[in-house]
């Protein structure tokens, strides 16, 4: 996380602040506005948004409207004045209020009760007695603050280059819509920015034929963009699933944007990846291993009673009184929580299920008891424990909404090495071999008793009851290294291992940028360059100028701990020569550019869980407009700190005032949207 920006004496002489700033003492991080009687984050941006918002101009107009109103001259106009403030903080009000729904995902047929509710009990109040606010003015204040946010978005789009992420899902309405995310570096703010750009339906009037076409999917990206006046030169980068409408060679959303957006780079979900290999290894696995999983949860789910009677097993055995977990049907790699809880609880699900497979004579609780009785699945799980976390790191770091680019080639390598260690030859299993080596080439393979299948399983093995029945151990040994082969082929296929681009991005990160061979393994920007066309074409001199003069910088110690490139690269945005000019002009900008190229889609899937909190089974008739607006309100509420440290724009106040027969007219159109 880049580091928080401390007080500068220079702003308080600054005349867009002079008059109101002043310093907290003892905290350097945090300023105080005279006016709003409120702290505000010392960061340049935080002020000059905070001088533009309404709050603070409302509040600017009422202080000078308390001076006025000593003089004689101007009493008379001190009704209008009092009028005027009411006015804007009712809308002020209304807008906050109603960024409080939107935030929280609170239906709004509930407001009309809210602010009857709130007339009644603060009744002494101007602002709460002058809110008009129903269902179908706080629908209005959605779609302007929304409307508002969007146009911020667009207009950040047009001067910077940006990477489009999308995924797809179906809603609770049966309506199929794709997220838009864009991401992106805002050289005006200094920061990689990811925001929600627009919800579009997929399946609207056009022909059945031609609705998840490949051709049809790029005519709706293209149209939004066009529709928006935003630049295609812009774009930069996509990122899906790897679905073969989107992601196929041909005739597919990925090979269409390629012809409108030469030097476009297309970057196949990471985590959809890494699952698909774990998913494709998990079939060499006997099924009863997975079977006895949700066979526990599914007998234990539905019945307190059968909880409560295990409750004193775990008692009995001192087991932690963990639930057992549910294996989810979409993401494999959930099957780790799943495997370390069954492990966990072994001994009293043992215990549990000698009693009930003779009491209740069911099926379901026999099959449980065996499954539990048999040595072999017991070492499964074990392996399993051991294997998993390897994948799920992985896709936890490319989850992260921080920069991952640059990790990724080295991340993959690791991978892929670790898992060939267990029954590969060691000595074939070298960096500058990974890119040809053959992780199905059984001649290369350890011997069978010597593949390692983690420190547990190993400690089974020596086992007597098990350590006699060779053939057992033998079996799994080899079930579990054709897991391991299967997942290291699917890796090498999935994963580019000798990416040049990746390469070159690996150098970017903190620790390769103030190596002191850095300018050995990278010695000029040209090849990256090269490699994203449309991030820059310019003079290549003076790039690789800026590149090379890095090692003559002093990096602060706090920056070089931070490992953060978006850190590094912004604090190289800020480094000033002895003239006052930036040191570095190019090559942060083009850095930062690079490292905001996504490498997934989980971007895009918040996004959806988002929405999917928003329209509900009791608001499944919510149009996709008003689904979008909602979500980019309380994008853009939370970035603010939350409905309560929210300030609305002026343009957002402008947006939203109309009278109460405006919002009438609309109000009918918006009861089918509601």
């Amino acid at each position: 996380m880049a580091p928080r920006r401390k007080f500068n004496h220079a702003w308080l002489s600054d005349e867009r602040f002079r008059g109101w700033l002043n310093e907290v003492l003892g905290n350097k991080q945090q300023v105080f506005c005279d006016v709003c009687r409120k702290t505000l984050p010392a960061e340049i941006t935080s002020l000059e948004r905070h001088e533009t918002s309404a709050i603070h101009s409302a509040n600017v107009t009422r202080k000078a409207t308390a001076l006025l109103e000593s003089s004689p001259s101007t009493s008379q106009n001190t009704d209008a004045f009092e009028d005027s403030s009411i006015k804007d903080k009712v809308t002020i009000a209304e807008v906050k209020l109603a960024g409080y729904f939107a935030e929280h995902d609170i239906p709004l047929d509930s407001i009309d009760h809210l602010v009857d509710l709130s007339k009644d009990v603060f009744s002494d109040s101007r602002v709460v007695q002058s809110m008009t606010l129903n269902r179908s003015r706080a629908t209005n204040v959605i779609d302007g603050v929304g409307k508002t946010a969007k146009e911020e978005i667009v207009e950040s789009l047009k001067r910077n280059k940006f990477s489009i992420i999308i995924d797809e899902t179906t809603d609770t309405g049966a309506a199929k819509s794709w997220a838009v995310v864009v991401k992106y570096f805002d050289v005006k703010f200094q920061a990689i920015q990811t925001r929600l750009l627009d919800l579009l339906e997929v399946h609207t009037s056009c022909d059945k034929d031609e609705r998840s076409t490949g051709q049809r999917l790029c005519d709706l990206i293209t149209n939004l963009l066009s529709g928006h006046e935003i630049p295609i030169e812009n774009l930069i980068g996509f990122a899906a699933d790897g679905a073969s409408n989107v992601m196929g060679q041909h005739s597919s959303l990925t090979s269409s944007l390629k012809k409108i957006a030469p030097g476009i780079t297309i970057f196949n979900c990471a985590c959809h990846s890494i699952h698909l290999c774990a998913s494709d290894a998990a079939k060499t696995l006997p099924g009863k291993c997975e079977d006895l999983m949700r066979s526990i949860y599914t007998y234990f789910s539905h019945s307190s009673k059968r909880m409560t009677e295990f409750v004193e097993f775990q008692e009995f055995c001192h087991t932690e009184p963990h639930k057992l977990l549910h294996v989810s049907q979409t993401r494999w790699l959930s099957l780790h929580g799943a495997v370390v809880r069954v492990l966990e609880q072994w001994e009293p699900l043992t215990f549990y299920f000698s009693n009930k497979h003779l009491e209740d004579r069911l099926t379901s609780s026999q099959s449980i008891y065996d499954g539990l009785q048999d040595p072999s699945v017991h070492i499964y799980f074990q392996f399993l424990d051991f294997i998993l976390p390897h994948f799920n790191n992985f896709d936890k770091l490319f989850q992260k909404t921080e920069p991952t680019i640059h990790l990724l080639y080295k991340k993959c390598r690791i991978l892929y090495s670790d898992i060939l260690r267990c029954y590969y030859m060691p000595s074939k299993v070298t960096d500058s071999q990974l890119d040809v080596i053959d992780p199905s080439d059984e001649n290369n393979f350890i011997p069978l008793t010597q593949v390692f299948l983690g420190p547990y399983a190993h400690i089974s093995f020596q086992k007597p009851n098990i350590a006699a029945n060779e053939t057992m151990i033998a079996d799994i040994k080899r079930r579990c290294r054709q897991f391991m082969v299967t997942a290291c082929v699917q890796i090498k296929e999935r994963f580019s291992l000798d990416s040049k681009l990746l390469q070159l991005c690996s150098n970017l990160s903190v620790a390769n940028c103030l190596r002191d061979d850095a300018l050995l393994s990278m010695p000029t920007m040209y090849d990256l360059a090269r490699e994203v066309p449309r991030i820059y074409s310019g003079d290549f001199q003076k790039l690789d100028d800026e590149w090379r003069h890095i090692p003559n910088l002093d990096i602060p110690e706090d920056i070089q701990a931070s490992n953060n490139a978006e850190t590094f690269f912004l604090y190289l945005a800020n480094v000033k020569n002895g003239d006052g000019e930036p040191e570095f002009k190019i090559l942060p900008t083009f850095a930062l550019n690079i490292l905001s190229l996504p490498t997934s889609n989980a971007d895009a899937e918040r996004m959806f869980s988002k929405t999917n909190l928003i329209k509900t089974r009791t608001r499944s008739r919510l149009a996709t407009s008003t689904q979008a607006a909602l979500a980019i309100v309380s994008e853009a509420v939370k970035r603010e700190g939350g409905c309560v440290q929210f300030e609305p724009s002026a343009k957002m106040i402008k947006v939203v005032q109309r009278s109460p027969e405006q919002d009438e007219d609309v109000k009918e159109e918006q009861e089918d949207t509601l």
